[in-house]
């Protein structure tokens, strides 16, 4: 016996895909399988996808045609198309939505999903303007979302006398009175979305178009999943993209000619695998008084917010600076102040060094407050870390005594500021990466500052580095002729 399927009869508009599933769902409603009760919250449907099966046609259900013939099954496409930008039409939901509207008489259908603060239609059918081109609501006003709030269907039969949708700005704008909506679900059953028709005038919804809306929702859930994953992909996308604009316009250029002498040199490499964008910054400017200002700072977060946060330090420490022979620790004192009366409301570790080379030998001052102590090389190849004997506490707890250390520099010594990300990681203590940086430091420090820097990071990063790290390094030039 030849093998016989029930489909939906559709139009030459409608997807080809829908065309071969079967229709079990309807015909389970009509033998009293489900039953949900009239102008109340219908219970929550399975949306699987149907197989094809060798029942007869039990007979035409109203409003459903069927067709028995080959054509339909071979004019599927051989490859689905890709899903559409967010906010943007889905033409094969699009077809879905026509079809859950004209199967069940209503002139309105929807295909709905919510991303965030709106609600996005990739698919619509007699939606009027803005909505049919914008293709987004509102969240609070979103016509769907009480049907993915509540993960289960939800048939209205007057939304005027409805305590959830009366109100709704959408639904009055639309005219909307009777409404039908099933929720669609991911694999792991979280709700993405919803697939809804809607009339302008009472609907008393019963069980078999229940059941028709589920089955129509069962043909288009994956292409709502993929249309989901897709938005998702693309928000990500789009934050890895604002991140890295932000992260570019956040990175300082060093002063080109620092001071006479005086060589400037940095790396900077983001945390891969997230929006490589975080907390880290680093700084080097001029003070009026001829003074050179280097800093490396770490705000607490490694997201978007956390870089915004990081550019309102840097900003307010460069203005905290700029006072003629106030020493670091005053530089910090008063950046601390100023964040916290302006209600950054964050905590991070900062270092913060002057360089002055007008006296009768150059000289290094600075303040830590809380962050991975300085490393001095010499022109010799020793090394040492500059810390004080207690750490100063992190900004953004609270005024407390904040010390002040100074060095000595001389030709061919140079300093290297750094962050926690450099000395830092899962598989070993702070001392072990402190110890790490000494061994690693000497190798090629009589060379160029900028490649002595890169071969310092290569040296202790791994290529994809789990945390930011910010390199820093001033140097004093060696005298001409000098080894």
């Amino acid at each position: 016996m030849r093998r016989r399927c029930s489909r939906v009869l559709l139009r030459g508009s409608d997807p080809p895909w829908c065309r071969t599933r079967g229709a079990r769902a309807a015909r389970a409603a009509g033998s009293g399988a489900f039953r949900p009760p009239r102008g109340r919250d219908a219970p929550t449907l399975p949306l699987t996808r149907w197989r094809t099966t060798g029942h007869r046609d039990e007979g035409r259900r109203p409003g459903v045609a069927t067709d028995e013939g080959p054509a339909a099954a071979a004019s599927a496409p051989s490859a689905p198309s890709p899903p559409p930008a967010p906010g943007a039409a889905d033409p094969q939901l699009d077809r879905v939505a026509a079809l859950a509207a004209r199967v069940l008489d209503a002139p309105v259908g929807l295909v709905s999903l919510l991303e965030g603060e709106v609600e996005l239609l990739p698919g619509v059918a007699g939606l009027p303007e803005p909505w049919a081109t914008t293709r987004t609501v509102a969240r609070e006003h979103a016509i769907c979302r009480h049907v993915v709030a509540g993960g289960r269907a939800l048939a209205v039969p007057d939304a005027r006398e409805h305590p959830l949708m009366s109100g709704s700005r959408a639904v009055q704008a639309l005219g909307l009175v009777g409404y039908l909506g099933l929720p669609v679900t991911d694999d792991h059953g979280r709700v993405l979305g919803a697939v809804c028709v809607g009339d302008r005038r009472r609907r008393d919804w019963t069980p078999e178009e229940t059941a028709l809306l589920a089955d129509l929702t069962s043909l288009g859930a994956d292409r709502v999943r993929l249309v989901a994953l897709r938005t998702a992909a693309d928000a990500l996308r789009r934050g890895d993209a604002a991140g890295r604009v932000l992260q570019r316009s956040l990175l300082t250029e060093l002063p080109a000619h620092p001071l006479p002498g005086v060589a400037l040199a940095v790396d900077y490499r983001p945390a891969q695998g997230s929006l490589q964008v975080g907390g880290d910054w680093y700084d080097a400017f001029p003070l009026p008084d001829g003074r050179l200002a280097l800093v490396v700072g770490d705000v607490v977060g490694h997201d978007v917010e956390a870089a915004a946060v990081m550019g309102q330090m840097r900003s307010l420490l460069r203005g905290a600076a700029y006072h003629p022979h106030d020493r670091p620790s005053q530089v910090l004192e008063r950046l601390d102040t100023s964040s916290t009366g302006l209600g950054l409301d964050t905590l991070a570790t900062c270092v913060y060094a002057e360089l002055d080379v007008t006296g009768a030998a150059p000289e290094l001052h600075l303040s830590n407050a809380g962050h991975p102590p300085p490393l001095l090389v010499r022109s010799d190849g020793s090394c040492a870390f500059l810390a004080a004997r207690d750490t100063d506490v992190l900004l953004g707890l609270g005024r407390g005594r904040r010390q002040d250390l100074g060095v000595p520099l001389g030709p061919g010594d140079r300093v290297l500021l750094y962050s926690d990300g450099l000395v830092e990681a899962r598989d070993r203590t702070l001392d072990e990466g402190l110890a790490r940086l000494l061994r690693a430091a000497p190798a090629g420090a009589r060379g160029p500052l900028a490649a002595w820097v890169r071969g310092v990071a290569g040296r202790l990063l791994a290529p994809q580095p789990v945390d930011d790290a910010v390199l820093l390094a001033v140097g004093l030039e060696r005298p001409a002729g000098a080894r």
